[in-house]
């Protein structure tokens, strides 16, 4: 028999108290059948946006702390906001759970399986230079790496180079008009710096060639860098800054 639960929500209930009914509810359930289960909350930080935003965190936090056979894990593709919800003690959030930082999936890891779906689809590997240009191009994103495989997956045969790059700039052509508007979005030094990286890389991005190639002052460059990063256009890796979304690459390359 299949166990259900109900919540019954009325037009004069408190949203925020819903969520803490619902969460509490599952855990007397499973503490009931002495069972454990994980709920995932993705794209978390968009509760961060919505009206009562700190009331809803509230609850959540409240009905958090009571879990024992319930883990929840927050994730969010947005990294800034999804940290300043968990980092900032002013907000209810704060130090509620561990944090866990995911990386862009490893080369190894991406070719064992995209040549598992090779065999699958075309009864071989994949060739090892569309496979590089794959990872070079997308730059192990995960969202551009599906993107550009569920286009080169759609043929009959193996891709090699040629068709990878082709691929590539199809996609780049769908994504032409969505990434232009949020580029011009930006301030006049933020989409000179986004054009730089785009065409130079983000490696000496403080250096005094780089500067000049800008014409923008140093301090100019490490307050544009910071919104950058906190709007998620931009990364930091180590020494060097890189875009998060690959394709910008392309559509902001000087000709």
């Amino acid at each position: 028999m299949r166990d259900e639960l109900k919540i019954i929500i009325s037009s004069d209930s408190n949203p925020a108290e819903n969520i803490a009914d619902a969460i509490l509810l599952l855990e007397n359930l499973l503490r009931s059948k002495k069972k454990r289960a994980i709920m995932l909350l993705d794209e978390f930080q968009e509760i961060g946006e919505i009206a009562e935003a700190k009331g809803i965190e509230g609850a959540i936090r409240h009905a958090a702390q009571e879990t024992r056979n319930l883990a929840i894990i927050f994730s969010g593709s947005n990294s800034h906001l999804l940290k300043s919800m968990f980092e900032d003690e002013r907000r209810p959030l704060y130090k509620l759970c561990r944090k866990i930082i995911l990386g862009r999936i490893a080369i190894e890891d991406y070719k064992q399986h995209l040549n598992k779906a090779a065999k699958l689809m075309w009864k071989g590997k994949l060739n090892e230079e569309a496979f590089v240009t794959i990872m070079s191009l997308t730059e192990q994103h995960p969202y551009y790496v599906n993107y550009l495989c569920d286009e080169l997956w759609s043929n009959d045969t193996s891709p090699n180079e040629d068709k990878v790059n082709k691929a590539w700039l199809q996609i780049a052509e769908e994504e032409h008009s969505d990434l232009l508007k949020d580029f011009f979005s930006l301030s006049e030094n933020q989409r000179k710096l986004l054009i730089h990286i785009a065409n130079y890389g983000g490696k000496d991005v403080y250096s005094h060639e780089s500067s000049q190639k800008m014409n923008l002052p140093i301090s100019s460059i490490s307050s544009g860098l910071a919104t950058l990063i906190e709007k998620d256009y931009i990364e930091k890796t180590a020494e060097n800054y890189r875009l998060i979304v690959p394709v910008y690459k392309i559509i902001l390359r000087k000709s």
